[in-house]
């Protein structure tokens, strides 16, 4: 039954290959120049990875290692089998160099002292109408703040860049900070976090904390209808599993497959706030700095669950330094979930 979708195949361009059950079947020409020429008969989680061969979803989209090399995978089920596409991951461009990344925050530190002067100003004669337009565009600075954060962080990542510095920090500890804050600051959601009492690993906590603050967000941003969201940390032998969900509207099975591309997010005209598109992009490559990977699924009017495995051994640049690190303050929180809080939490109140 299935000989004719696979002889299709056989002649694509695009790497595809199949398996039923825990082992590969098939894999095409191109298939078998990525994952080996004696790939078939090969189990699943040998060829890319352990979080991809246990999955169980129908659809769903991850980032795959292979000989060094990294791969975006689209998987679907198909007649009892299991169908794989890999592509290569764009190939990421110039973003913006040092001097324009400055000029932007330099230029967002003057419009910072500007607004505190005129908020001010407006406390003094007491004019909430002013007040209120300052609120806005106190959200709008931290908007940019968080972009500007994003691509700096990007750009250093892809150009290899000294902004990895590993220290021994509590997850499950910086998790429950950070699920505390949002908590207080989205009043219209549910939160379930489910952590360890303690999972101590070796990551840049200021990397964990983008990671967190870029799921949940995008949840927020996207899920369109959601009421709950669900923050999960497992343990594993090698690794530490971050799982953010949500009951949302999900993403089309036909759209899935480009989630991880900047800046090419298809919206409509009055979805134009949903930002860049550099999120997911981010955490993608933050797992990956930390030996992990990420995997995401989505049912059109069912939510989205992505996976982020961490490894816990990660060694490079190692620091001992502590205190700090697993800290997720309000003002923090701000900056990361600015494009999706209501305006009135950049005011008085939280703001000082």
């Amino acid at each position: 039954m299935l000989q004719v979708p696979m002889d299709v195949f056989a002649y694509t361009k695009e790497a595809v290959a199949a398996a039923r059950g825990e082992r590969l079947v098939f894999a095409n020409s191109a298939a078998r120049e990525i994952l080996g020429s004696d790939c078939v008969g090969k189990s699943l989680a040998c060829l890319m990875g352990v979080e991809v061969a246990e999955t169980q979803a129908s659809n769903f989209v991850a980032d795959v290692c292979v000989s060094g090399r990294s791969f975006a995978l689209r998987a679907t089920k198909q007649e009892g089998m299991q169908l794989f596409f890999l592509t290569v991951h764009e190939k990421h461009p110039e973003l913006l160099n040092d001097a324009f990344i400055y000029s932007l925050r330099n230029s967002l530190m003057t419009l910072s002292l500007a607004l505190d002067m005129c908020r001010l100003r407006a406390e003094k004669i007491n004019d909430e109408a002013l007040l209120t337009q300052i609120q806005e565009i106190n959200r709008s600075q931290f908007e940019l703040t968080r972009l500007v954060s994003n691509v700096s962080l990007m750009r250093d990542q892809l150009g290899g860049g000294e902004c990895f510095e590993p220290v021994k920090l509590d997850l499950a500890q910086l998790m429950r900070a950070f699920a505390h804050c949002v908590q207080d600051l989205e009043k219209n959601v549910e939160f379930h976090i489910s952590t360890p009492d303690s999972l101590c690993i070796n990551a840049d906590a200021q990397q964990m904390k983008k990671l967190l603050s870029n799921l949940v967000s995008n949840c927020l941003i996207h899920g369109t209808g959601l009421s709950r969201i669900s923050i999960n940390l497992m343990d594993t032998a090698e690794s530490a599993i971050i799982s953010v969900s949500d009951d949302g509207c999900g993403i089309e099975g036909d759209k899935l497959h480009r989630v991880f591309d900047r800046y090419k997010h298809i919206y409509t005209l009055h979805e134009l706030n949903c930002g860049a598109g550099l999120g997911l992009s981010l955490v993608r490559l933050i797992a990956q700095r930390h030996g992990g990977t990420l995997l995401m699924e989505s049912r059109a009017g069912h939510g989205t669950t992505v996976r982020v495995s961490i490894n816990k051994n990660t060694k490079d640049g190692l620091s001992l330094r502590s205190g700090t690190e697993e800290l997720f303050d309000v003002k923090t929180a701000l900056v990361e979930l600015s494009g999706c809080l209501d305006s009135r939490y950049f005011g008085e109140k939280y703001m000082d």
